[in-house]
C-alpha cells in the first residue's frame, strides 16, 4: 500500500524521492505515566541529492507529518512540532522535532493570588494566566467529572507542574495534548464506554505482544493529599500477603469525602497481580481501510463533546456553554468517546480483552506503517458504569441469568 507519507518542513513538502522514513511517539507507555511530548525523527537522504542541504535548515522550524487516510479521501495530520536537533550521517540527514504543548509548559510560570473553584474552572483560570502561550486551549471540551473543588495557594508554579497537579485532583485526570498545537485534559469519566472502537483479530495482532505480572503493577495502599490533610485507604489482604506498597497522589482537593473516594477508586483496580498486556505491534497497512483509518487517525484524540444531563454541573448556566454545541449532544446516553478502546482476540485463558490505548509508536516508511501501542485493560481506570452506559438495544432476554444489581454497576452487559 502507498501510506502518503508526507513530512513538511518550513512550507516545503520533503516527500518525494528524499523522505526514507518516520519514527513517531505519542501519549504515554503506561498507565500510571504523565503525557510526554509527542517527538518525531525521520530522515531524508541528501548523499548526491542537491535539494538537500543539511545547512538549509534551522532549530526551531515547524514540522508537519501527514498521511493518507485509505477508507475515506483526504489527509490526517500526525504531528505538528518543531525542529530540536538535526544529525547528519554519509548518506541521510537525521532531524527530530518535538511538538509544542507540553514542552513549552514546562518552561512557562503561572502566577496567581490563589484560585478556589471546580477542577475545570481552576484549570481554564491557570491557563489563561499563561503569556504568549505558542499553542491554544482546545475549544468545546467539558472535563467531565472534574467537579469536584479544589483551592489552588497563591504562588509562582512552573505552568506543567499546577496544570497537572490540578488535572489529577480529578480521578484519573490527565493533562494531556492532540498532534498539534492544543492541550485539554481527560478524566476517568473519559473512559465510560464500552463499545470498541476497534476490534483486531488473532492474525492482526500476532506481529508482537507482551504480557507482564509483576510486582511493581501492585498498589494496596493509595495516600491522596489533599488541602487540609491526607486520607488513606488500604487492603489488609493484600498487604498480608505482599507487603505495603503504596502510591501516594498529590492534589489540590478541599474536600476530605473527595480524597477518600479518589483512595478507594485507586487501591479497587491493583491490589492483586494478574496477567495484563503492556504492548502490542499492528501491522497498519494489512488491515482493511476503514480499520487503518481508525487506528492511524484515532489512538491519542480529544473527547468529544457527548454529555448525559448528570455530568452537567448543577451551576452551569446557559452562557457557560459553547454557542455551537447542539441540542443532541445533551440528549446522548453515553457520557464521552474520548478513550480509544481496542478489543484483541483472547490470546490465553483469563487476558482480559479490553484495553485503552495510552500511547503509541508509530514506524511509518512509503509502503508499511506499524504501530507500536501502550495499553492497559480498561477496568483499571474505568470509572463505574452507570445506567446510562447500559446500551439501548440490550434485551432483558440477553441478561445473563446468573446477573447480579450489583454487576450493573461495573461490569460491561454485552448485548
Amino acid at each position: 500500500m502507498d501510506t502518503g507519507l508526507a513530512v513538511d518542513i518550513a512550507g516545503t513538502d520533503y516527500s518525494a524521492h528524499v523522505l526514507d522514513r518516520v519514527s513517531l511517539e505519542v501519549g504515554r507507555t503506561g498507565v500510571d505515566e504523565l503525557i510526554q511530548p509527542h517527538a518525531a525523527t525521520f530522515y531524508l537522504i541528501h548523499r548526491d541529492v542537491s535539494a538537500v542541504d543539511p545547512n538549509g535548515f534551522e532549530i526551531g522550524q515547524t514540522v508537519t507529518i501527514t498521511v493518507d487516510k485509505q477508507a475515506t479521501a483526504g489527509t490526517h495530520t500526525l504531528f505538528i512540532g518543531q525542529i530540536t536537533d538535526l544529525v547528519v550521517t554519509r548518506d541521510t540527514l537525521q532531524i527530530i522535532a518535538v511538538s509544542a504543548p507540553i514542552a513549552d509548559l514546562g518552561r512557562q510560570e503561572i502566577t496567581t493570588a490563589g484560585y478556589s473553584g471546580t477542577v475545570l474552572e481552576a484549570f481554564d483560570t491557570l491557563y489563561g494566566l499563561i503569556s504568549s502561550p505558542s499553542y491554544e486551549p482546545a475549544a468545546g471540551f467539558y472535563a467531565l467529572g472534574a467537579t469536584d473543588v479544589v483551592t489552588v495557594p497563591a504562588g509562582t508554579y512552573r505552568a506543567s507542574d499546577v496544570l497537572q497537579t490540578v488535572a489529577q485532583s480529578a480521578i484519573e485526570g490527565l493533562l494531556n495534548q492532540n498532534e498539534g498545537d492544543a492541550v485539554f485534559f481527560t478524566t476517568a469519566a473519559d473512559r465510560r464506554t464500552y463499545t470498541a472502537d476497534l476490534e483486531l483479530e488473532e492474525a492482526e495482532v500476532l506481529v508482537n505482544w507482551e504480557v507482564t505480572r509483576r510486582r511493581s503493577q501492585l498498589v494496596n495502599r493509595v495516600d491522596v493529599a489533599y488541602s487540609s490533610g491526607t486520607e488513606t485507604e488500604e487492603d489488609a489482604s493484600s498487604i498480608a500477603g505482599f507487603g505495603i506498597l503504596t502510591k501516594q497522589i498529590d492534589t489540590y482537593l478541599d474536600g476530605a469525602d473527595d480524597a477518600q473516594n479518589y483512595a478507594l477508586f485507586e487501591i479497587a483496580r491493583s491490589t492483586v497481580p494478574a496477567f495484563y498486556l503492556d504492548r502490542i505491534t499492528v501491522a497498519a497497512d494489512t488491515l482493511t481501510a476503514a480499520d487503518y483509518d481508525v487506528l492511524v487517525v484515532a489512538p491519542i484524540r480529544q473527547a468529544n463533546v457527548a454529555t448525559a444531563w448528570d455530568d452537567v454541573p448543577i451551576g452551569t448556566a446557559w452562557n457557560d456553554l459553547d454557542a455551537g454545541t447542539p441540542w443532541e449532544t445533551f440528549q446522548l446516553g453515553a457520557s464521552t468517546s474520548g478513550a480509544f478502546l481496542l478489543r484483541i482476540p483472547n490470546l490465553f485463558a483469563d487476558l482480559p480483552q479490553d484495553y485503552f490505548v495510552e500511547g503509541a509508536t508509530y514506524e511509518i516508511t512509503r509502503n508499511t506503517l506499524r504501530v507500536d501501542l501502550s495499553i492497559s485493560e480498561a477496568t483499571l481506570t474505568r470509572p463505574a458504569q452507570r445506567w446510562v452506559d447500559v446500551s439501548p438495544l440490550i434485551a432483558w432476554q440477553n441478561v445473563e441469568a446468573t446477573q447480579t444489581w450489583a454487576d450493573l454497576s461495573k461490569e460491561q452487559v454485552n448485548v
